[in-house]
């Protein structure tokens, strides 16, 4: 206003916000009600940034994103150059499509968070196929809507809430896995939670939380489930491996054209969505979870419902832009993505902390089996006793921190299946006599592998 010789300052700014006030009162029923929003995604039954009754008011915030999903090019173009890679016998960028579409129904579905991972060779076409799927939504060109994968945990969690129901692309997330080391499994529990963390102000009150409800696409050159990570991320992850050789024949010239051409395949199938009977929708996803299932079955393997639940969306996206926006019948082959999906027993922490306990074991067999004369070869871990591995206290400490598992959490899931020896009291350590004292010890039931491993002495026919 000063432009215009209206000088305000602290003593004269509250008369003209009162000016301001009475011009709004005046004129209420002149001034138009909208809806404004720092959030893509769903809105009830509307989508931003697609519905133009909607106001889309952190543009200034997020310049970069915000012209990323601006249109770009020729939709006739883009759609004739996926439908090509769509006829190829390779999966990925099938796959990739389908992850890119299937975000937006996380919501209407009611379906947590999870990621899509696919991993193998480097320089094999990963980023590529990211690059495909992204220009689903926006200009996938480095550093527009594919985040940097050495982000801050902090930055990602601001996208995440911005995109809110579209879907977040990191390309090789072991750059990220390499920077957050212990601390990845936090970063993919934020990842798939839908919440970031609360923050106070300085009022002592919390500021408005991120929030969302989408797919993380990412890829990576080994599988991102790790055996040390715990159950709940390992639940919350879609790991796929690519086929031998590269994807594509010619990647510059995908990219070529990607990169000219982007942004309207989204808006479509936000329309078509918003076209279809919700009801119908569900009912095509739970027609699929059974299928899912009696695949499982088939094959004798129980698998987890986390991971079967985000499948059955994936293939439900997959069906509906098959047949709506590419027309080419080039679906998914469910039976190849079932048998992709971990087991029950895979995902289970306490499982896998006992198959890392038992491999540890044998690794250090030494540590465990003194020679003739008692002594063992390094430090002492413990020994073997009939059916038992006896773990010192402190040595099993080390193995539970190495292994990424909860000791007390283990060792009550191995109480209740018997696999404990235990003291008197019932407590889950024992005493057992050595040369050196009596150390209080793990007493852990061996496999029936350890229990077929024995050191065997003979004479070599050789030097």
């Amino acid at each position: 206003l000063a432009d215009f010789g209206i000088s305000v300052t602290s003593e004269s700014a509250k008369y003209l916000v009162k000016y301001f006030a009475d011009i709004e009162n005046l004129n209420i029923d002149k001034i138009d009600f909208g809806f404004s929003t720092s959030k893509f995604g769903w809105i009830e039954d509307r989508f931003s940034p697609y519905d133009k009754e909607i106001e889309f008011d952190a543009e200034k915030k997020f310049p970069e994103i915000c012209n990323a999903l601006q249109p770009k090019g020729k939709y006739s173009e883009w759609l004739k150059l996926v439908r090509e890679l769509r006829q190829s016998d390779r999966y990925e960028v099938r796959l990739y499509l389908a992850g890119a579409f299937a975000s937006i129904l996380l919501k209407p579905l009611n379906v947590l968070p999870f990621i899509l991972n696919l991993w193998g060779e480097t320089g094999k076409g990963k980023t590529v196929a990211l690059m495909v799927a992204a220009s689903v939504w926006a200009d996938p060109s480095e550093n527009r809507y594919i985040t940097d994968p050495v982000s801050s945990q902090v930055a990602i969690e601001v996208r995440e809430n911005l995109l809110n129901n579209m879907p977040i692309m990191i390309d090789d997330l072991s750059k990220t896995r390499d920077k957050y080391a212990d601390g990845f499994t936090d970063l993919i529990y934020m990842l798939c939670g839908g919440k970031g963390k609360d923050r106070s102000n300085v009022d002592l009150g919390l500021n408005n939380g991120t929030s969302w409800q989408n797919i993380c696409l990412t890829n990576i050159e080994r599988p991102l489930a790790a055996d040390t990570m715990r159950g709940g991320a390992i639940n919350r992850i879609l790991d796929f491996e690519m086929e031998e050789g590269s994807i594509f024949e010619n990647g510059n010239h995908i990219v070529s054209i990607v990169s000219k051409n982007y942004g309207f395949a989204g808006e479509i199938f936000v329309r078509i969505i918003q076209n279809m009977y919700l009801e119908d929708i569900k009912q095509m996803q739970q027609d699929f979870l059974q299928q899912i299932n009696d695949r499982a079955k088939e094959i004798g393997q129980e698998k987890e419902e986390k991971q079967t639940i985000p499948l059955s969306v994936l293939l439900t996206a997959d069906k509906i832009a098959t047949d709506e926006i590419f027309e080419d019948g080039r679906y998914l082959d469910l039976n190849m993505c079932v048998d992709s999906l971990k087991g029950k027993g895979e995902v289970s922490e306490n499982e896998r902390a006992y198959d890392f306990i038992m491999s540890d074991v044998a690794i250090n067999y030494n540590r465990f089996a003194p020679d003739d004369e008692g002594n063992y070869k390094g430090e002492c871990w413990g020994k073997f006793q009939d059916d038992y591995v006896i773990i010192i206290s402190n040595a099993f400490d080390k193995i539970a921190e190495r292994g990424n598992f909860s000791r007390k959490m283990f060792c009550q899931w191995a109480k209740k299946r018997g696999l404990l020896q235990l003291d008197a009291e019932g407590k889950s350590t024992k005493s057992c006599r050595f040369d050196f004292g009596n150390p209080r010890c793990i007493w852990l039931k061996k496999t029936d592998e350890l229990e077929g491993f024995q050191p065997v002495d003979f004479d070599l026919p050789f030097e």
